[in-house]
């Protein structure tokens, strides 16, 4: 329980999205009674209209040690995401919600957040919307093979910020003209959008249990990263530190680093986020 809150404290919630049906994208407990509270390491959701970025919001918190309050805003005028790239929506559009993690809860280890964080989020979409999501290494959620939601991960010494953006209801012509091409909405993807909220309390259910389930068996967990690696034998672009390269990507190493074939009968391995992928071909 948030025992100071600070002055912008809007409100605590405590219901838990229950689903009657299994998916292949959930996680074993999203079936759990639906009495249980919700995302327990989650203390309090603080709800904003207009904010420059809910990251640095949450960093600002996890500096003055305020942990496990999940912000969200209806809009960023700074959203960004991996590589200095903007995050931009339309108010209201998307779901927009950074978490600030302690390093204990992911070991030290901040590219465990980077598996377990899109398992959350291809689980929440499925347990509101019925659809199964794929995942592009390292982190991008796809419909169809368009990007319906992103993350970005921030790590500090002793905290880790996860800041996660879902597209809900945004037409074609809402999304910016550089990423139209290969980006979508659950609404574009499936013709409806889930409620916003049911949505953040599965995926922060989402991320409190494979968090949880990573310190216990972070075998298993990568194991069922691995089923939903979208580059898995198809013909990819890496671009990073070493250049470029095209490849046929080859699944997850057992520290979630991307394996990618090489032409020359090599084997390219990516294990930071500085590279970014783009699927070339075999959608």
């Amino acid at each position: 329980m948030v025992t100071h809150a600070p002055p912008w404290y809007t409100e605590r919630r405590e219901r838990q999205l229950a689903s009657s049906s299994p998916h292949p994208n959930r996680h074993p407990e999203d079936d759990a009674p639906s009495h249980q509270p919700p995302a327990s390491s989650i203390r309090a959701i603080v709800h904003f209209g207009t904010v420059p970025s809910t990251n640095d919001i949450c960093r600002a918190l996890a500096e003055d040690g305020i942990l496990g309050i999940a912000v969200v805003a209806d809009e960023q005028t700074r959203g960004r995401g991996r590589h200095g790239r903007a995050w931009l929506a339309p108010r209201g559009a998307g779901l927009l919600v950074s978490v600030a993690v302690p390093s204990a809860v992911y070991g030290g280890v901040p590219a465990r957040l980077g598996i377990c964080a899109p398992l959350a989020v291809a689980g929440a979409i499925a347990a509101t919307s019925g659809v199964g999501a794929a995942i592009k290494w390292p982190n991008d959620v796809l419909l169809g093979g368009q990007k319906v939601a992103g993350i970005l991960t921030e790590a500090a010494q002793t905290y880790a910020v996860v800041g996660i953006g879902v597209n809900l209801t945004q037409a074609q012509s809402d999304l910016p003209d550089d990423v139209r091409a290969y980006a979508t909405s659950l609404r574009l993807a499936i013709g409806a959008a889930p409620d916003r909220y049911h949505l953040l309390i599965s995926l922060l259910n989402g991320l409190h249990r494979w968090l949880r389930a990573a310190r216990a068996d972070y075998a298993a967990v990568i194991e069922a990263r691995r089923g939903l690696e979208a580059t898995t034998s198809r013909t990819v672009e890496a671009t990073g530190p070493a250049g470029r390269v095209v490849g046929v990507g080859a699944g997850l190493r057992d520290d979630g680093a991307l394996l990618v074939h090489t032409p020359d009968g090599g084997m390219l391995v990516l294990a930071t986020a500085e590279w970014s992928i783009r699927i070339l071909e075999g959608r």
